[in-house]
């Protein structure tokens, strides 16, 4: 009967003590998980791969200074790549060296690069093993010292 008289009168010490020592222990682990945790570097060199993306932004750029349009088709069942380039006047532009960046977002271990071989009349073409489903193609075409770069979303 002694000590159920004692917990009764202090009951509110014992709660309050309890409240702030599971205050302080949720706080130690809090700081242990943010020290032992991430670095919080996402990039080890976040300069050059700003420069990296600039050039991107640069070509894509290129791109619209020349007038140049892109379209890209899917040829049937080899799922190779037809790609033609035109200019502002809708004439074919032939003589480019193309590449294509394929980029399967939902498995980056099918991504892959193949090249663009052109004819004279100014269509590329890309033999590639797409899978079916989204891809997004990275065409990259150059001419001397102009290089254009281009996104295209194609679903297989």
């Amino acid at each position: 009967m002694k000590l159920r008289e004692k917990l009764s009168y202090y009951r509110w010490p014992i709660g309050i003590i309890t409240c702030l020592l599971s205050v302080i222990t949720v706080d130690v682990a809090v700081c242990v998980i943010a020290i032992k945790g991430s670095t919080g570097t996402i990039e080890e060199t976040p300069y050059e791969k700003g420069q990296r993306y600039q050039q991107e932004i640069d070509r894509q750029e290129e791109l619209r200074r020349l007038g140049w349009k892109i379209d890209v088709a899917v040829s049937g069942e080899s799922k190779g790549i037809e790609v033609k380039v035109t200019d502002r006047e809708g004439k074919n532009v032939p003589n480019l060296a193309g590449t294509v960046l394929a980029i399967r977002p939902a498995n980056a271990k099918l991504d892959h690069t193949f090249a663009l071989n052109g004819d004279s009349s100014g269509s590329y073409y890309g033999n590639s093993s797409l899978s079916s489903g989204l891809w997004l193609l990275r065409i990259r075409f150059a001419q001397g010292d102009s290089e254009v770069l281009t996104e295209k979303k194609v679903v297989l």
